[in-house]
């Protein structure tokens, strides 16, 4: 199964209620459990699909459009050119993102430190509860 970047949030999913366009959404379960599907965009509808269930038959029918036609190697090639036009953007956010725990530690170990200096019994297990993380 795909877990999950919403595969079909472009425009190639309909309604089959309504014909609104549908979105991909999820939401979690009695057990914690997050759930992936397909939702009508018009909210007086509110069909919905298990993204599981979809994603499944319209994978089907790609690859049997694939090898009828013989254009899964312009498939694939056209999805790693979108991959790798992604890649340098996703590089730059994972940098940013890293910068940022960065500058939190810091700061949280500055904070840390100025509490440490000011420890009473009450804060000294917190302070090095805090420190193994």
């Amino acid at each position: 199964p795909i877990k999950h970047n919403y595969i079909l949030n472009s425009g190639f999913l309909y309604c089959d209620k309504c014909g609104t366009e549908m979105e991909g959404r999820s939401g979690t379960g009695k057990k914690g459990i997050r759930y992936y599907y397909y939702r009508c965009k018009n909210n007086s509808c509110g069909f919905k699909v298990p993204a599981d269930e979809i994603e499944g038959v319209i994978i089907d029918r790609l690859k049997k459009l694939s090898i009828g036609k013989g254009i899964l190697p312009d498939i694939i090639k056209s999805a790693n050119k979108t991959l790798k036009k992604e890649l340098p953007k996703l590089i730059g956010q994972r940098k940013l993102l890293v910068d940022e725990l960065k500058e939190i530690k810091n700061f949280a170990s500055k904070v840390l430190s100025q509490w440490a200096s000011i420890s009473t019994s009450d804060n000294t297990i917190f302070v090095k509860d805090f420190k193994e993380i």
